[in-house]
Parts: C-alpha cells; structure tokens; sequence
C-alpha cells in the first residue's frame, strides 16, 4: 500500500509540473505594507486559499514595486495584487493577465477620475495659463503615490510639455485630497490635483459651493489595481485561482471586509469581479513611453 501511495504521488507531482500548476502558490500584495499602510491580509488570505484551492500558499509583500516586478518577470511568484500603473508594466512583456478587479455594487468596473484645479478667483482660466504663469504658481498634489492626486495629472503635465518642478514656483505634497482642496479654497495662486469624485463628495455635503473652484482638466476613466495571474500556469489551474478571488465576498466575508478597508470603501457598495486587460487602456495612452512608466513607479519604490 505505501508503494501504491508513493507511485500516485510521483505520478500526481509529474502531472502537476506537466500541466504547469506550481507545488505551492506564491501570491504577492502589493497595496498595504508597500505603501506603509492598511490592514495586513497575508494570513488570513493565505488560510482562505489553502483551503479553497486544497494546495500550499504562501502570501508575502515585496519590499517595493520593482522587487514585484522582478519576480514576476522571473517566475518567483503566481498571483500579485498590484497597483494600476505596476500592472500595465508588468504586462509589457505579455506575462500576466487580469483575473480579478474591484468593481461597483451593480458588479460592474469602477473606475475614477483625477482632476486638475483652481480657485475660481485665480487668474488661471485654462491649461495653456500654467505655462505663462507657473513661475507665480504653487502645484500641489496629495501624495507620492496617489494615482489620482499625483501620478495620473503629472503624467499628463508632462505629455503638455509642463514639468512641474520646472514650470511652477513650488511643488508640494499636501498628504490628502481633502488638504489639497481646503488648500485651494483659500488661495488663488495654487493650481491642485486630486480625485475628482471627491472634490464632488466635498460639494455635495455642503463643505464648499461649486463655484468656488474652476476644473481645468477631467482625466480619462481610471481603474482600481487589479489581481493578475502569470499566464503561463495551466489554463484550468488559473480558472480555479479566478474562482477563489471571486468567491472572497460570499464565502470569506470577514476577509473580504478587510480587503475592502484598505480600499476606503464600503462592503455594501463594491464587488470583485472578472477582469479585463482593455479596462487599462487608458492608463496606457498616458504613459506611452516606458520612461514614463518607470519614472511613476520610482515613487513606489520606497
């Protein structure tokens, strides 16, 4: 009987490295410990797909978006949650693919838009002003590492021909996207970025009119980071990954609500759903060379 087990469990482990399904999974997060905040989800998420997939599994955090980069390129790891701007990186060289994405209570994508601002009394009426009066004009972004609030409007600054280092008077990191737009309320000589539902949200509950600001630009349509997978594991292996993802929010609930604090959302009002590569096209044709690629995620590197 030993000897029966053992030849079955040659014959499975000879079938396994055939059809290109790993002995053990090695997942990669990329949007907690990387950006030195959020709710630590490596064991909890580790333990729901042990089981689910009856497999080993092991969670870790590269240090930065560059060591993630570098194994997947290398094979070290299967499955990463990752930020926009690493996915479409990571995808340049046809190696990952989108399984899973946050979507809207409807499942349906959610995506954002960043936006370019002013106070409504500055003399700033268009983009082609930051030209002429950027040597008389703070820019403030929200931080480093906001998609919305720094990496999406810098890059489309640049595609304008405006280096904010070099146009503007000053460039500062207001932290938040609230401070940016407080920020703006009481100056006219700022030009601000950030995201554009929440300068809405900030409207809509009476903290500040419409009409004191003036919108110079609406990016495209952003989405969130997505779950991908290295396409090279077995076609029916990385089905029965997707599954598990999707199946967080009804059969691992509580780790779903830790996933969706990170995200500073509410369970009610989101989902994970299938993915789709085309949904960062945009984010493509805003980084159309890789040294722009490269010059965004060196704010991740840290």
């Amino acid at each position: 009987m030993k000897k029966i087990s053992t030849f079955l469990a040659f014959v499975l482990w000879n079938w396994a490295v055939a059809q290109n399904v790993p002995k053990e999974l090695i997942v990669a997060i990329g949007h907690t410990k990387m950006d030195k905040q959020g709710v630590q989800v490596d064991k909890p998420l580790q333990e729901y797909l042990q089981k689910k997939l009856q497999m080993p599994v092991k969670v870790i955090y590269p240090k930065n978006i560059f060591e993630m980069l570098e194994k997947i390129d290398s094979g070290k790891i299967h499955v990463v949650d990752i930020n926009p701007f690493g996915y479409v990186m990571a995808s340049l060289n046809g190696k990952v693919d989108v399984i899973a994405i946050r979507g809207d209570k409807n499942k349906n994508l959610e995506t954002y838009n960043s936006c370019l601002l002013v106070n409504a009394k500055s003399q700033v009426k268009t983009l082609s002003d930051l030209k002429k009066m950027g040597s008389k004009l703070e820019m403030a972004f929200v931080n480093a590492a906001s998609t919305s609030g720094h990496l999406v409007p810098r890059l489309y600054l640049n595609s304008q021909k405006i280096d904010a280092e070099t146009i503007f008077k000053d460039v500062s990191f207001k932290g938040t996207h609230a401070n940016v737009i407080e920020h703006l309320s009481k100056t006219t000589n700022a030009v601000g970025a950030c995201a554009y539902s929440f300068w809405q949200d900030q409207i809509n509950a009476g903290k500040y009119k419409k009409e004191d600001f003036r919108i110079l630009w609406i990016s495209p349509e952003i989405p969130h980071g997505p779950v991908a997978i290295l396409k090279e594991l077995d076609a029916g292996f990385r089905q029965k990954v997707q599954n598990a993802f999707l199946a967080i929010p009804e059969e691992a609930p509580e780790l779903w609500k830790m996933i969706v604090s990170n995200w500073n959302a509410k369970v009610e009002n989101v989902s994970y759903i299938k993915g789709d590569d085309k949904a960062f096209d945009n984010l493509r044709k805003i980084t159309n060379e890789a040294d722009d690629l490269i010059l965004i995620l060196n704010f991740y590197r840290d």
